[in-house]
């Protein structure tokens, strides 16, 4: 009879004891679930902030060369403002050469008046020193009309260039929205990648655990484990 009531006593403790370890093997099995699934969703984050970053550096390459045109056309249109301003200045030389001519042959028609000794001589000599005088009024509105259009041909006053300015402040800023979204994905991708590769390597630990398990449960104590899980 004592031996039949150990029988019985040691059949339940190794019930018991296989459902215990039955438990475990379950919790094992939920955690590698979870542990997988955890990994698929921080692998398929991480692809995602990749990507956007790939994306956001294919935005500031395009961002940087919008930035280079604008750059230029800026430089090719301050370079007008100095050709402009070049031919203006030589018109303006020119009309100055003409209105000196002017004044020499005025001088000269004076000299001459001096030397007249016939009214008819007077007259041809006043007429053209008239004649003088009045192309002089013309050509001093153009020397001061030109010397005007000169001074106002700057940069500041180039509407061309100042556009040109706009659109280069405009391209700056968006260099510079650009790097900073590349920082910050950037940074984004390397913590998803970070937590994706820590998430596998939490797995493989997991997986380890539950293959020993599964030697265990194959082993001696198998039976057991299959008892104590009914």
């Amino acid at each position: 009879a004592l031996s039949t009531s150990l029988t019985v006593v040691g059949t339940a403790m190794t019930i018991a004891a296989g459902r215990v370890a039955g438990g475990y093997a379950q919790q094992g099995a939920a955690a590698l679930y979870a542990a997988n699934a955890n990994r698929v969703a921080l692998n398929a984050a991480a692809a995602t902030a990749k990507q956007d970053l790939i994306s956001a550096q294919s935005k500031q390459v395009d961002a940087k060369a919008t930035l280079e045109v604008m750059t230029l056309n800026l430089s090719a249109a301050e370079a007008k403002v100095a050709s402009d301003r070049v031919v203006m200045a030589s018109e303006v030389s020119r009309i100055k050469m003409v209105q000196s001519a002017l004044a020499s042959e005025l001088a000269l028609e004076q000299e001459r008046m001096k030397s007249q000794i016939s009214e008819t001589g007077r007259a041809a000599t006043v007429a053209r020193m008239v004649e003088i005088r009045g192309a002089q009024v013309l050509i001093n509105k153009q020397v001061e009309a030109s010397e005007r259009t000169l001074a106002a041909t700057t940069v500041a006053s180039s509407a061309q260039v100042q556009a040109a300015y706009a659109k280069v402040a405009a391209a700056r800023a968006g260099v510079l929205e650009t790097n900073i979204a590349v920082n910050a994905l950037a940074a984004a991708s390397t913590r998803a990648s970070a937590a994706a590769s820590l998430t596998t390597t939490a797995l493989t630990g997991v997986r380890a655990a539950g293959a020993g398990l599964l030697g265990i449960m194959g082993g001696p104590l198998g039976l057991v484990f299959t008892v104590g899980a009914v």
